[in-house]
Order: structure tokens, then sequence, then C-alpha cells
């Protein structure tokens, strides 16, 4: 529990779910620029963190890194990634693969992170836990009459 708002979980207390693409917002297609090109949203489920989102963001760049793609927006408030400019052929010929491998990439990196930091946090519950332990042992040892 957080200690800033009790009653409210933190990310990692929370299980995880692999975040999937679940389809392109069509009413949201945005209108074409110059060269025919156009911002193109997509769903997501279930709600990612923004850890997940900031993680997304890095392995598109990291894919896209010289091919001259698109950028990517991602909004775990709204579950969407939108890529831009673009078209919906290019996504269906290119960019479809690539996004949805960076999104099995983001899910594995977002298990292992939150997978390191519970065992982070168990590691230092049993510390915590060991030398209360030794404190209430070495107390009780004590005389004080």
């Amino acid at each position: 529990m957080s200690e800033k708002h009790p009653g409210l979980r933190e990310w990692w207390e929370v299980p995880f779910r692999p975040v999937r693409i679940t389809g392109i917002v069509q009413h949201e297609i945005g209108a074409p620029n110059k060269d025919g090109k156009y911002s193109v949203p997509f769903s997501f489920a279930p709600a990612a963190s923004h850890h997940w989102e900031d993680l997304l963001m890095a392995e598109w760049l990291r894919h896209q890194a010289g091919n001259g793609g698109p950028g990517i927006s991602v909004s775990s408030e709204e579950s969407k990634i939108i890529l831009f400019p673009t078209t919906v052929e290019d996504i269906r010929d290119e960019h479809l693969q690539r996004l949805k491998d960076a999104v099995d990439m983001v899910n594995l990196e977002e298990e292992r992170t939150r997978a390191k930091y519970v065992a982070q946090q168990e590691a230092r519950d049993s510390t915590e836990t060991s030398r209360k332990q030794n404190v209430a042992a070495v107390v009780a040892e004590m005389d004080f009459s």
C-alpha cells in the first residue's frame, strides 16, 4: 500500500496482464497532410502503466532507428497508441508487425521489471523482519530489575 495514499496499491502490487493491441480506432484517424499521410490511433487493452507507456515509446524508437518510419504517441489514460504520419496501407504492409513485436518486447520487459522489483522488496522486507526479530530477542534477554 502507498504511504502517501493509504488504500492505493503501488504499481508493482497490481498483477500484470500483458497489453495487446485490440484494433484501429477508425473514426479517430486524422486528416491527411500534404503528403497524404495521417495519424492512425490503435486501441489496446488492458490499461497500461506509465512505465509501460515509456518503455513502448523507447522500444518503437529503437525499432524505427534509421528506418524513417512514423513517430509514436502513447496514452495509457485513453488506452491508445498513435502512429503518425502514416497510412493504413503502410501500417498493413510495414508497421503492424513491428508494432506488435514492440508491444511483445515491452510486455516482457514490464514483467521482468516487476519481478525484479518485487524480489528487491521481499529481500528488504525479510531483512527488516530479521532485524526486528533480533532486536526483540536481545531485548527479551535483558534484565531491567
